[in-house]
Formats: C-alpha cells, structure tokens, sequence
C-alpha cells in the first residue's frame, strides 16, 4: 500500500476512486431532492386543478340565479353555459406543463369561462331583484374567494415548477441529467389578470 501511494500512478487512481464517489453522492442527493420537488409539482397541480374545478363549480348557482332573475339574458347565459361546459370537459392532465399548446388550449378555455362569468354578474346592474339578491351577493363573495385560491395555488406552483427545473438546468445537473433520464422542463402555468 505505501509503494501504492507513493507511486504517482497510484495517486491518480485514488485520485479517481475518490471523483467518482463524490460524483456517486452528489448524483444521488440530486436525485433525491429532484424527485421531492417532483412529488411537489404533482401535488401543487392537483390542488391548482381542484380550485380551477371549485371555481366552474360556481357556475350553475349563477345561471340558476339569471333563470330566476335576468330571464331576458339569454344570449350570456347561454354563452355561459357553453364556456362552462368546455371548461369541465377539459381537465388537464400535469403533462399541460410540459405541452404549451395545451396549456395554451386549457387557459384560452378557463379566461373564456371567466370573462363570461364577469359579463353575467356585470348584469346585476339592471337587475335590482339580482343585485339585492343574498345568494348572488354571497356567490360573488365566493366567486372572490376562489379566484384568490386559484392564484395562491398556482403562484405555489410556479415556484415548484421553478425549484424543479433548477435541478436541471446549469452544471453539472443539466449534464447528468441528459446523461440518465433526460428529462424535459416544466412551463410554469399562466396566471393572467383576467384570472386574479
């Protein structure tokens, strides 16, 4: 062993052994915090999804609510009617985060849904009976409420999406990444105006 050691050739192989278990360490600490973060996104986009369908869910007590009270409305409620059945019709899979044109699709589907919401409590205006309303009042409340809720959670996720992808991107990550699983980076989702 000490001729070993004081062989110079000895102390490159040493030298390697002691590389590659470094690079052994740090490979499989990269690997655990990459698929915490992807335990992370996974379960922020469930929770983003589900406040996504609460906010749908919305929908029908609003169109009740026109039927009752704005009946000569029938060109919002019907265009309500339609934004809100493409929007449950549509659930997005996680791969929207990868895919931009379907997340583009799924958002272009979820801005339609809002803007027409907002034209139909817009309405209330000409409506004392709906303006006076308690459950209209109360559903605006939580029409609010759940639009906080999807933006906290999808803001939530972004920051997943972020910690995710800075662990493939830069050196070495982005190296031994394309080196073992080739995995791609997540968009982080739209949170438009329209949507805050």
């Amino acid at each position: 062993m000490r001729s070993l050691l004081q062989d110079s050739r000895g102390k490159v192989i040493i030298g390697i052994v002691i590389l590659m278990a470094f690079c052994f360490l740090g490979s499989a600490t990269w690997k655990d915090s990459l698929h915490k973060d992807e335990r992370k996104v996974h379960s922020s986009f469930g929770i983003y999804r589900d406040a996504m369908n609460k906010r749908a869910s919305l929908v029908p007590e609003m169109l009740e609510l026109l039927r009752n009270y704005a009946p000569q409305e029938q060109a919002i409620a019907a265009e309500l009617v339609k934004s809100y059945e493409d929007a449950m019709r549509y659930q997005p899979p996680e791969q929207i985060l990868s895919n931009p044109k379907m997340a583009a699709e799924f958002f272009q589907l979820q801005k339609t849904l809002i803007e027409n919401m907002n034209k139909a409590q817009s309405i209330a205006k000409n409506y004392p009976g709906l303006a006076e309303n308690r459950l209209f009042y109360l559903l605006l409340n939580d029409w609010h409420e759940v639009n906080v809720q999807v933006t906290g959670s999808g803001e939530l996720l972004n920051r997943y999406i972020q910690r995710y992808n800075s662990h493939l991107q830069g050196f070495p990550q982005s190296w031994y990444n394309k080196m073992t699983y080739r995995l791609t980076l997540k968009n982080p989702i739209e949170i438009p105006y329209a949507i805050r």
